[in-house]
């Protein structure tokens, strides 16, 4: 079986535009496809990758409301600083951040895919810094 959740991950982020014919319009060539290599993930690790996944989503959701509830109290976000308790586990919430006009992150870090958010910052013009320990004891 397979965990619905890990599924729609993994076509969500498949990256289908590599297959393009180069036409203009996207289409699949069945020889290209084949050569791609889809590794098989026992169930454990997919409802893993579910939990991560899930809460990657409600990060990005908490930080939309966020950004609502201060342009609500009339705040302008441009030059702000961002500091989050826990390491960004995708790049995603900088992006959003950066839209708004952050220009500082301070976050612990150990996500192990941290260069994907320092790479972001890095050509959005964002300074992050990196604590290395959580900034409150849950």
């Amino acid at each position: 079986g397979n965990n619905l959740t890990y599924l729609s991950y993994l076509i969500r982020f498949f990256d289908i535009k590599r297959f393009g014919t180069g036409t203009g319009v996207p289409t699949l060539n069945r020889n290209d496809v084949h050569k791609e290599k889809i590794y098989d993930v026992d169930l454990k690790e997919q409802e893993a990758f579910e939990k991560i996944a899930k809460q990657a989503d409600k990060s990005k959701f908490e930080l939309k409301q966020a950004i609502e509830k201060a342009k609500g109290f009339g705040f302008d976000l441009h030059g702000a600083v961002m500091a989050s308790d826990a390491f960004f586990p995708f790049s995603d919430c900088v992006s959003l951040a950066a839209d708004e006009g952050v220009t500082a992150i301070i976050q612990p870090g150990g996500s192990i895919r941290d260069q994907e958010s320092v790479d972001v910052c890095n050509q959005r013009g964002i300074a992050m810094a990196m604590t290395g320990f959580r900034h409150f004891k849950h």
